[in-house]
């Protein structure tokens, strides 16, 4: 059996899981900030004082794409990227089947993006200003229109600049991991027609530059829906009682 806790910035999520990972038993803790007193707590040390097995730490965003990797893909795609677009932005991916690490993990949603035209918001990522965090997270969505984006139309304007720096992120993505899958969860993606407007601004883009999959299973939203980060987490679990017990024989 494994267990899981998924913190969020607006909600922790824990379960438990078989060897199959599947979720025997969640429960769901809301939050009321997104950062609080969490910046530099060492929370892995912590819970190791209180727990005698093995523990991984990674992102939310991070066990997201370990996740669909497992679980949703089965293994049988290597490479794969996972965007969270909700109360913040954050990347994590999959890179010949193991998460994309080196001294820190990715801050993928602090990409730098270019303004679209009948945009003059600022942004309001606190370090940046306008990278895609500050324009294209749910508070920069609210900050503009005065509503959430799941009170916002679906056929607001506004949308299709959302979709612009969306697509910007998987434009620079692209050209640079080339992942067999984009996949793009969170909130904000939880509209169905966000997806393809994010798919038409890629293509438009990318301009044929470089072949990819078809856009449909390229640009895609979760396999898991909202289980893939807790479901990650079960697996990253796994993962580390299997290497505990390897590195005793």
């Amino acid at each position: 059996m494994y267990g899981a806790i998924e913190a969020g910035g607006t909600k922790f999520v824990c379960a438990i899981g078989n060897e199959n990972l599947e979720i025997i038993e969640q429960v769901s803790f809301p939050t009321t900030t997104p950062k609080g007193k969490w910046r530099n707590y060492n929370f892995l040390d912590t819970l190791k004082s209180y727990f005698n097995v093995p523990i991984a730490l990674t992102t939310d965003v991070n066990a997201a794409a370990y996740g669909e990797y497992v679980k949703g893909y089965e293994k049988k795609i290597s490479n794969i990227v996972y965007f969270t677009i909700g109360t913040g932005i954050g990347g994590g991916g999959i890179l010949n089947g193991e998460l994309i690490e080196g001294f820190s993990h990715p801050e993928m949603g602090h990409m730098k993006v270019v303004p679209h035209p009948k945009d003059s918001y600022k942004g309001n990522c606190p370090f940046h200003g306008n990278c895609l965090e500050g324009m294209a997270a749910g508070p920069a969505i609210e900050k503009r229109n005065g509503v959430k984006g799941q009170d916002l139309s679906e056929e607001d304007s506004f949308w299709e600049i959302e979709a612009y720096y969306i697509a910007q992120c998987m434009y620079n993505t692209t050209l640079m991991l080339s992942p067999d899958v984009i996949v793009l969860g969170g909130g904000v993606m939880q509209q169905d027609h966000l997806v393809k407007k994010v798919r038409n601004q890629f293509k438009h883009m990318l301009k044929e530059y470089v072949q990819i999959p078809k856009i449909n299973h390229y640009i895609v939203t979760p396999k898991l829906g909202q289980r893939s980060g807790i479901i990650g987490g079960l697996a990253l679990a796994e993962k580390a009682l299997y290497n505990a017990r390897e590195s005793i024989h």
